[in-house]
């Protein structure tokens, strides 16, 4: 699938909690959504906190550009970019920050572990992948599967650069 054209046949969402890993799947028509376009790195809940597992639809309506996550029970506040609401208190979100609208403010440990599981249980994302889901979900609605599987999926899972302790953008 070439161009922007694929991201408006996005209909289905695979989050792999064993692997941490989400697989995006665009429509083909009659076959259903088969054809995977985008496999991206996430940290799922912890043992403790675990992501829920099952099927759910992600609709515009529930979707929001800053969100207040966390509270005095996990540690106290963090705000997430680009949040779509899965079921319940459970998010796709960016990787968080310590205030509100302050993309200088991440939390470097957040991004550095993505790719292993490390939230309270929302799906983390880098940023550009929160946003990736977030505008798809704005103009269609889109199932997610969220699952467990020792088998990454069909592309191999990403990998990103950790950054300096000190870096807060």
């Amino acid at each position: 699938l070439g161009g922007i054209d694929w991201k408006s046949r996005v209909v289905l969402i695979k989050v792999n909690r064993t692997m941490n890993c989400v697989t995006l799947y665009a429509n083909d028509g009659a076959n259903g959504a088969i054809i995977p376009v985008k496999a991206i790195i996430c940290s799922v809940g912890l043992p403790g906190t675990p992501t829920i597992t099952g099927t759910y639809t992600l609709t515009a309506s529930r979707t929001y550009r800053w969100s207040k996550l966390g509270g005095p029970t996990m540690g106290g506040y963090v705000w997430g970019q680009y949040c779509t609401r899965i079921n319940g208190s459970y998010l796709f979100h960016s990787v968080t920050y310590r205030e509100n609208q302050r993309p200088d403010t991440l939390v470097t440990s957040a991004y550095n572990n993505l790719g292993r599981a490390a939230s309270h249980g929302c799906v983390r994302l880098q940023v550009e992948d929160a946003k990736l889901i977030y505008e798809i979900v704005r103009h269609h609605n889109v199932k997610v599967t969220i699952y467990d599987s020792n088998t990454v999926g069909p592309f191999d899972k990403p990998v990103i650069s950790r950054i300096p302790s000190g870096q807060k953008w």
